[in-house]
């Protein structure tokens, strides 16, 4: 057993060879050009890291996983697809609507039930999730917007400091919630 932060040892090693100050990257790039190094120079911390990384990898997955079959069900999932599903629900295929009753969705406590099993309660949470990231969008889309406004020509670092920028934020998030 070793003593070595490998999360905090990554993530120096990420501070140090993707830095934004440095200039637009694309964090794919970035993170294949790192691994291509770790592999030439230090291929047992790169080991070593994907172990102490392999349950949050693994968690990740399975929230990717889930999102993905919600998107790819809203997809293909629209108002004709859905009629004859349920038209054949009804007409006693049971499977007919497996694609959405099956889907997981997050509700109080991280837990995922699929859809078929949620009770009101548990799709009110789920609206509720749905409800935080609607008012977290409008949020960052009204900072944006602001920024966009007062910028006009330019770059925002010709126009603002830190602060001012922390400031415009704050007063957008005090118009949210009052």
């Amino acid at each position: 057993m070793t003593d070595r932060d490998y999360a905090a040892e990554m993530r120096a090693i990420i501070d140090t060879d993707v830095n934004p100050a440095d200039g637009p990257y694309e964090a794919r790039v970035a993170a294949s050009k790192i691994v291509a190094k770790l592999q030439e120079t230090d291929p047992e911390f790169l080991a070593a890291w994907s172990v102490a990384q392999a349950e949050q990898n693994v968690w990740q997955a399975i929230i990717d996983r889930d999102r993905s079959r919600r998107s790819h069900e809203r997809a293909t999932g629209g108002r004709s697809v859905f009629g004859r599903a349920a038209e054949d629900f009804a007409g006693g295929d049971v499977d007919a609507l497996g694609g959405w009753l099956t889907v997981p969705f997050v509700v109080d406590g991280n837990t995922r039930k699929p859809l078929g099993s949620l009770t009101a309660p548990d799709l009110l949470s789920v609206a509720a999730g749905y409800q935080r990231r609607v008012d977290e969008s409008a949020l960052e889309c009204a900072f944006f917007r602001a920024l966009a406004k007062k910028v006009g020509k330019g770059t925002v670092g010709d126009h603002f400091t830190d602060g001012e920028v922390r400031a415009l934020r704050e007063s957008i998030q005090r118009l949210r919630d009052s």
